[in-house]
């Protein structure tokens, strides 16, 4: 780790039959950018969170155009990257 950088933990311990999901993301020193974003994106999470439970029916393509717009509403562009793989 350096100064300023951004770091994410995330967990996912097993319990029996449950799989449990926690993150967190730290930034490591006082790069305003970077703790915008941080905070940006829990927030988002939080949004989104909300979003998809109030979804009866929804494709990953819908989804992923959600996503997208969030991140534009918090003055970002999403960066991520979909994979597909052709089924003969």
């Amino acid at each position: 780790m350096q100064k300023d950088d951004i770091i994410f933990l995330d967990f996912g311990p097993v319990f029996e039959d449950w799989e449990a999901d926690f993150g967190r993301t730290y930034v490591i020193g006082n790069d305003p950018h970077k703790h915008k974003l941080k905070k940006d994106i829990e927030q988002a999470w939080y949004e989104a969170k909300e979003w998809i439970s109030q979804q009866t029916k929804l494709t990953g393509a819908e989804f992923h155009q959600y996503i997208i717009e969030l991140a534009k509403k918090y003055g970002w562009s999403y960066g991520g990257q979909l994979l597909s793989k052709e089924i003969d």
